[in-house]
C-alpha cells in the first residue's frame, strides 16, 4: 500500500514491541479458555425452559415468531464469528482487516440478543421480536427484488401476519416507521452504554460503540479507518510522488483487546439469558474494571 507525503518516512511506522506481543499471547491463552467456557454455557442455557419464565411464556404468546429462536440465532452468530477469529489466531493466520469485521459482526449479534431480552415489560420484548421479524422480511424482499425474484408468500402477506399477531397480543400493528427505525447503530451504542455502567471502559468511553464504528469503517472500505487501526511499517519512500509504500498488519496485541471486549459483551448477554430463566438474581453482571 502507499501513503501520501503527509504520512511518509520512518515516523510512519507503528507496531507493538516483541514483549507486548509475548504478553498478549499469554493473555489470549486465558481469553480463549474463558471463551470456551462461555460457549459451553451457551450450549446448556436453552436445554431446559423453565415453565413460567420469560422464554417459555414469550414463545407461547409469540408463536410462530419465537423469542428463543431469535436469541439463539444472534448468540450463535456472535460465537461463530469469535470462534473464527480464535481459530485463525491460534493457527498463526491472524487476518489484518477481517479481525475487525469479525468482531464487528459479533458485537452486532450480541447487542441484538441483549436488546430483545432487556425490557422488563413482556409486551415490549414481544414487540421487539415482531418488529425485527418485519424488518427481516422487508430486507429479504428487497434483496429478492434486486434479482427479479418475487418471494412466496409476498411481503405484504408476511407483514400482515406479523401485525395480526401483534393485534392478537393487544399491541398496535407493526408500522413502516418502526421498521425503518430498527437501527443496528442504536442497539450497539445502547449496549455499550449498559456495559459502561457495568464497569467496562470509563465514563465517557463507550468502547463497544467505538470499536464497532471503527470496524464498520473497515467493512465499508474506508481506508482511513484501516490506517488508524492497523499496525504499519514503511518499506520504501517515493520522492517523485511524495509517498511511502508500506506493510500493514494486525498482531496478537490488537486481537487480545478486541477479544477481551467481545467476551465482556457475550458474558453480559449470557448472564441476562440466565436472569430471564430465573437462574440469576441480578439482571446484569458487574465487571471490576474494563479492558
Amino acid at each position: 500500500m502507499s501513503a501520501s507525503k503527509y504520512e511518509q518516512g520512518v515516523g510512519f511506522d507503528r507496531s507493538p514491541t516483541p514483549d507486548q506481543i509475548a504478553e498478549a499471547r499469554v493473555q489470549l491463552d486465558t481469553l480463549f479458555l474463558n471463551f470456551e467456557g462461555l460457549v459451553q454455557e451457551f450450549s446448556s442455557a436453552f436445554e431446559l425452559k423453565n415453565k413460567g419464565q420469560t422464554f417459555a411464556t414469550d414463545d407461547l404468546a409469540l408463536k410462530p415468531y419465537l423469542l428463543t429462536t431469535e436469541v439463539q440465532f444472534a448468540l450463535s452468530s456472535c460465537i461463530d464469528h469469535l470462534q473464527t477469529l480464535r481459530n485463525l489466531t491460534v493457527s498463526d493466520l491472524i487476518p489484518n482487516l477481517a479481525a475487525y469485521t469479525l468482531v464487528r459482526s459479533a458485537i452486532e449479534h450480541a447487542s441484538l440478543a441483549m436488546w430483545y431480552l432487556d425490557p422488563e415489560d413482556p409486551d415490549e420484548r414481544r414487540r421487539r421480536v415482531l418488529v425485527q421479524f418485519a424488518t427481516g422480511a422487508t430486507l429479504l424482499a428487497k434483496a429478492l427484488e434486486d434479482i427479479g425474484v418475487s418471494g412466496t408468500p409476498s411481503l405484504e402477506t408476511k407483514l400482515g401476519k406479523i401485525s395480526d399477531k401483534a393485534v392478537s397480543l393487544g399491541l398496535e400493528p407493526v408500522s413502516q416507521a418502526e421498521i425503518k427505525r430498527s437501527s443496528i447503530k442504536d442497539r450497539v451504542r445502547w449496549s455499550g452504554v449498559v456495559l459502561q455502567g457495568l464497569g467496562v471502559g470509563s465514563e465517557g468511553s463507550n468502547l463497544i460503540s467505538t470499536v464497532w464504528q471503527s470496524a464498520s469503517g473497515i467493512a465499508h472500505a474506508n481506508s482511513s479507518a484501516g490506517l488508524m487501526l492497523l499496525n504499519r511499517r514503511a518499506l520504501v519512500d517515493h520522492e517523485e510522488t511524495k509517498s511511502t509504500t508500506f506493510y500493514i498488519s494486525t498482531s496478537e496485541v490488537e486481537v487480545a483487546r478486541l477479544f477481551q471486549l467481545s467476551i465482556y459483551l457475550l458474558e453480559t448477554v449470557l448472564h441476562l439469558v440466565k436472569f430471564r430463566e430465573g437462574l440469576e438474581a441480578d439482571k446484569y453482571p458487574s465487571f471490576s474494571k474494563g479492558p
